[in-house]
């Protein structure tokens, strides 16, 4: 029962996520279809910024945080892990290019970054296919850089003398290692009485604690990368509109800038 009301509570707030995701998808130029003429049909934007950018991230991430409580429910506590990788690389490459914004300008490096995504468009055939425009590597140590500028302390001193890029590199490699299905983290699905592999999910074990634990933390992390979101591209008026969003921005409101 206890379980049941943390994925309650964690799914009111994705609900709140997709509010504020569909008051940005609101605010730019819908996309139109596109249409190759050869494989490829789809949707895409004309003229994309920025904001689009950030917006289709969080689109990523809101979408696979949901996916990820469903997960929970039925006890697959790697497969949760694998969509959380994929929330911190989403929402981490948000943060990169929020690191670059000034106003309407975005510095050269972060510009290059949404250009290179945005030129990915086609997909007709294998020649088609872009490579990332950027290493996770680089996203890390420009937030790093970024948060030292701006100030932003650890103010209650949990990682004191742990630098931002290893802390975020750290988080990223540790999920990674569900992704490329590392030794021991698969490993980590043996176990029972009796003994066998946990391939229909791992209800009713320690592992729902665990998938709970994370989901919260990183729930949390996408609310505030939402917020920041909101403050960056002056979108607050905006979500004040929605009446489900003012008490859930009332909280965040004191989040950097």
């Amino acid at each position: 029962m206890r379980m049941k009301i943390r994925l309650a509570a964690i799914r009111s707030h994705t609900k709140q996520f997709v509010m504020v995701v569909d008051v940005f998808a609101s605010s730019v130029t819908p996309p139109i279809m596109y249409d190759s003429d050869v494989q490829h049909r789809g949707f895409r934007y004309m003229k994309p910024t920025a904001k689009h950018f950030c917006m289709i991230k969080a689109v990523r991430a809101v979408s696979s945080l949901n996916a990820a409580v469903v997960l929970a429910e039925k006890g697959f506590n790697q497969e949760v892990c694998i969509l959380i990788r994929t929330i911190v690389e989403a929402t981490s490459q948000i943060e990169f290019v929020m690191a670059g914004l000034n106003g309407d300008t975005l510095a050269e490096r972060q510009q290059k970054v949404v250009d290179g995504f945005f030129a990915d468009f086609r997909r007709n055939n294998s020649d088609d296919f872009k490579g990332a425009t950027i290493r996770q590597q680089d996203v890390h140590k420009e937030i790093s850089r970024f948060l030292e500028d701006t100030g932003v302390t650890d103010d209650e001193g949990r990682f004191s003398g742990v630098s931002t890029n290893n802390l975020m590199s750290n988080v990223y490699r540790n999920f990674s290692n569900y992704i490329h299905a590392r030794y021991p983290e698969v490993m980590d699905i043996y176990g029972g009485d009796p003994l066998h592999f946990h391939m229909d999910g791992m209800s009713g074990t320690p592992k729902d604690k665990e998938s709970l634990a994370i989901l919260e933390c990183f729930t949390d992390s996408v609310g505030i990368i939402l917020a920041l979101m909101i403050q960056r591209f002056d979108m607050v008026d905006a979500m004040k509109k929605i009446p489900e969003l003012e008490g859930w921005f009332d909280e965040k409101k004191n989040i950097r800038a």
